[in-house]
């Protein structure tokens, strides 16, 4: 493969299609001045401060102008404060990317990418611009982009977007969006938008104290007119006139209400939150609709074997093979994890090994025979662990057990079978075909049907019952399949669903009156997107785009809404809340938006706040 010569590459670079971007500043200074200083109210207090310095009250003026310019300075640190974060905000680390220049590969600086570069992925890299797959194949964690917890596989001729990350294999992928049209850019440039998401009350007392300074003047115009045909605007009877006008605007206030704020900010971040937005604190009291993203906030990061059912052999002897499958893998992922976790045992180096791969939906090892230990040469053999519908038909799976796999697979759990082909003594099978091909075995048998399921949160029923309790509806949105998300709805006891499960997580079919897929909201226009929402309670395979709508739609049905997120999947709909909430193991764009961060990942701290 040749790619592009550093010729066209530079040529490329001056019709401005190369990658370099400097992403502007969320907010400018100026403008932060300007909103916090600039308004109508402070002009007519400062005017008023003015007119007491030239009657000579000095205290009185001062008393005047010395809350709000204290206000001014709370409003301007937080705004401040708040642009520091966005305009750190990356949603890609800058490494090198290996680009294909005239043939050769060489490792340069992202920004020296143009429009038409070969850019090569392998695992451990992160793309950093879009692309398409012209060679090779590979597996992509999106995670970081579409919230979705399993890799997904790419080859030839499927796109690539930057900021997902290469977890298996490796291909070639001509650069198709550089620059600010890259995903990646093009959500950060909205996550870096500034916004100031004022509260009911701060709107109340803006127009309260609005209201009584311009009645002020109005008193004072005629007063004054009054004194100056009568005595003199410097006679003490206009002085003392002016004293009392004054002392009615209550322009300290404003002050109060931050103190107050600040006051109860102290006190929610002993329950266990960070607050971020001074005013947050009054968005939290104010929420009657909560949305909730499923990955890392509802459950950890993590799966677990929920249930393991044994075919043809005894459960200790399934369990102890399975153990020593799990401890004897070269690179554990979640799955491995999750079962060693739960049954743990003791490594055995493999004699071969197959890695799983989402395209091959299996892995294997083989074990060999060793002399003098007869538990181990017993389990001489390749073990297969994958995904039903490639393992079973290898295996002639019972039609009894495939129809208790299709049960499982409803509930939205991941269902993966065990399987074992016996050993002669002879050499081992290293688990590939006679063109070194990855295969599986022949003569596999069926050991055990593995169920697992995303790991809940400790806390999370008891939240979402108190938050229910507190008549707060909820919504739960995800990037994963509806069904999944559905299930796990009913595990952790979601109100509204009909069909609620017991612990493991059984329950009917979700309704498309309370679970609906983002595909298929996505063509909606905003007034159908709002009746959709306003009876539906599950979403599934939502992108960041629609999430964002969604909550802008709950919005313009008049509900104050408050949006949990962790991944940069949830940035955009944590802006568009009236209340952003982080976990704080989330990333670091996700926190950087949120006005308030729950420490430790702490969801139980939401009722209290």
């Amino acid at each position: 493969m040749l790619g592009l010569t550093d010729e066209e590459a530079e040529e490329r670079r001056r019709r401005g299609q190369g990658n370099a971007l400097r992403l502007p500043p969320s907010v400018s200074l100026w403008r932060i001045l300007r909103r916090n200083a600039l308004t109508v109210l402070n002009g007519v207090l400062f005017g008023i401060s003015l007119v007491l310095v030239a009657l000579g009250l000095l205290l009185d003026a001062a008393f005047t102008a010395l809350p709000i310019l204290l206000n001014v300075a709370v409003g301007m640190g937080q705004e401040v404060s708040a642009k520091r974060k966005l305009d750190r905000l990356a949603l890609i680390a800058r490494p090198t990317a290996t680009v294909v220049r005239g043939g050769t590969e060489r490792s340069v600086d992202p920004a020296e990418l143009v429009l038409g570069d070969v850019v090569l992925l392998r695992r451990g890299d992160q793309a950093v611009v879009d692309g398409v797959i012209v060679e090779g194949r590979l597996e992509l964690d999106e995670a970081l982009l579409s919230g979705e917890s399993e890799p997904v596989a790419r080859g030839a001729g499927e796109p690539v977007l930057s900021g997902s990350v290469c977890v298996a294999g490796g291909a070639a992928v001509e650069t198709t969006r550089v620059g600010a049209a890259t995903f990646s850019n093009r959500l950060a440039l909205r996550a870096r938008a500034f916004r100031d998401e004022r509260t009911p009350l701060q709107h109340d007392i803006d127009r309260a104290i609005a209201a009584v300074a311009v009645l002020t003047v109005a008193v004072a115009i005629p007063a004054g007119l009054e004194f100056h045909h009568h005595g003199g605007l410097l006679s003490p009877a206009a002085v003392q006139a002016a004293a009392v006008l004054v002392a009615i605007v209550p322009q300290g206030l404003a002050i109060m209400i931050t103190v107050t704020y600040a006051a109860a900010a102290v006190a929610i971040s002993r329950a266990g939150a960070i607050v971020q937005r001074i005013n947050a604190v009054e968005s939290m009291s104010r929420v009657d609709t909560l949305c909730l993203d499923k990955t890392g906030t509802l459950t950890t990061q993590r799966i677990v074997l929920d249930e393991l059912i044994p075919i043809g052999v005894s459960r200790p002897e399934a369990e102890r093979q399975l153990a020593r499958l799990a401890a004897s893998v070269s690179a554990p992922d979640r799955t491995t994890r999750a079962i060693a976790a739960a049954l743990p045992g003791h490594p055995t180096p493999p004699a071969a090994e197959v890695p799983f791969s989402s395209a091959r939906r299996w892995s294997g090892l083989t074990f060999e025979h060793q002399a003098g230990l007869e538990t181990v040469d017993a389990e001489a053999g390749d073990y297969v662990l994958g995904a039903p519908e490639i393992v079973g038909p290898a295996a002639q799976l019972e039609e009894r057990w495939s129809r208790t796999v299709a049960e499982r697979a409803e509930e939205g759990a991941r269902v993966l079978l065990f399987a074992r082909a016996p050993s002669s003594a002879g050499p081992a099978s290293d688990l590939r075909d006679d063109d070194a091909e990855h295969r599986l075995p022949d003569g596999l048998q069926v050991r055990a049907i593995l169920v697992l399921r995303e790991e809940l949160r400790p806390d999370a029923r008891a939240t979402l019952d108190a938050l229910a309790a507190a008549g707060v509806e909820l919504r739960l949105i995800s990037g994963d399949d509806v069904a999944t998300v559905t299930a796990l709805a009913r595990r952790a006891g979601l109100p509204g669903l009909a069909g609620a499960a017991g612990p493991s997580g059984r329950g009917a079919p979700p309704s498309p009156l309370v679970a609906a897929s983002g595909r298929d909201l996505e063509p909606l226009d905003d007034a159908a997107l709002a009746g959709r929402v306003a009876r539906t309670i599950v979403f599934g395979r939502v992108d960041p785009e629609t999430k964002a709508r969604l909550v802008q739609a709950l919005r313009s049905l008049g509900h104050y809404v408050a949006m949990v997120g962790d991944g940069v999947n949830d940035v955009l709909s944590l802006k568009r809340a009236n209340l952003g909430i982080a976990m704080q193991s989330g990333s670091a764009a996700t926190r950087a938006v949120a006005d308030l961060v729950l420490a430790d990942d702490c969801f139980a701290v939401l009722p209290l706040a």
